[in-house]
């Protein structure tokens, strides 16, 4: 997840139980200024880690703020692609692209 999307996290039905289910990947914006409220940075602090390896200790639990570059691209942009035919195949690995299409994920909006 952006660094953008967890800014606003607090705004997805029951938030936070999030990790009770899974872990959290953060990958860095350009040019974000995480401006979060206290409930959020609390949350943040009590389950952040540094150390990547404790993400294989446990299936859930955990916010890892990653350090690599990522493609500054929204799900938007890459379902507009998927929409008109455009290929999205570098953005989105192939067995990716089966799922959506077998279960029919995304529905041209036109």
């Amino acid at each position: 997840m952006g660094e953008d999307n967890l800014i606003n996290i607090q705004t997805w039905k029951e938030w936070n139980k999030l990790l009770n289910f899974c872990h959290l990947i953060i990958c860095p914006r350009k040019n974000n200024n995480l401006k979060l409220n206290q409930i959020l940075k609390k949350w943040i602090q009590k389950n952040k880690i540094t150390n990547i390896n404790l993400l294989k200790k446990s299936a859930s639990g955990y916010i890892f703020f990653s350090k690599i570059n990522c493609i500054n691209i929204s799900s938007t942009v890459i379902r507009n692609m998927y929409y008109q035919n455009q290929n999205e195949k570098n953005l989105v690995p192939q067995k990716v692209l089966n799922y959506i299409k077998k279960h029919n994920l995304y529905q041209d909006p036109s």
